[in-house]
C-alpha cells in the first residue's frame, strides 16, 4: 500500500514531514490501525513511553544507541503492540520489516 493511501483521509495527508519514508509508513499503519478499532491510541501511546523511557536509561548509562530517533522507538513500540495482541506473529513482523526496509533502499 502507497503512503498516500494510508494517509489519504487523515489530517497529516497533505502537511506531514519526516525525514524517512518508513517513518511516515510506521505512523500512517499505527493511525490507521488505531482509527480500525484494532488498538487504542492511549494503548500505542503507553507503549511509546515505554520504549522512550528505555531508550533514556540507556543513554543516562552512556550507552548510546546509535541512529535511533523518535520514530526508532515508535516502530518498536507498535511492533510490541501488534505482537502483546496477537495481531501478527514475530515470523511475519520480522519479513515485513524487512520488506520495509528493502522498499526504502530502493527509493534511494
Amino acid at each position: 500500500m502507497k503512503l498516500e493511501e494510508l494517509l489519504s483521509g487523515t489530517s497529516l495527508a497533505d502537511k506531514a514531514t519526516f525525514s524517512a519514508p518508513w517513518e511516515a509508513r510506521a505512523f500512517a499503519m499505527a493511525l490507521k490501525m488505531s482509527e480500525s478499532g484494532l488498538f487504542t491510541w492511549d494503548e500505542f501511546r503507553a507503549h511509546l513511553i515505554e520504549e522512550i523511557g528505555h531508550a533514556d536509561k540507556v543513554r543516562a548509562h552512556g550507552w548510546v544507541e546509535p541512529g535511533d530517533g523518535y520514530y526508532t522507538y515508535f516502530l518498536r513500540a507498535l511492533e510490541k503492540l501488534l505482537l502483546e495482541k496477537g495481531l501478527v506473529d514475530s515470523a511475519a513482523l520480522e519479513a515485513a520489516m524487512r520488506e520495509i526496509s528493502n522498499a526504502d533502499h530502493d527509493e534511494h
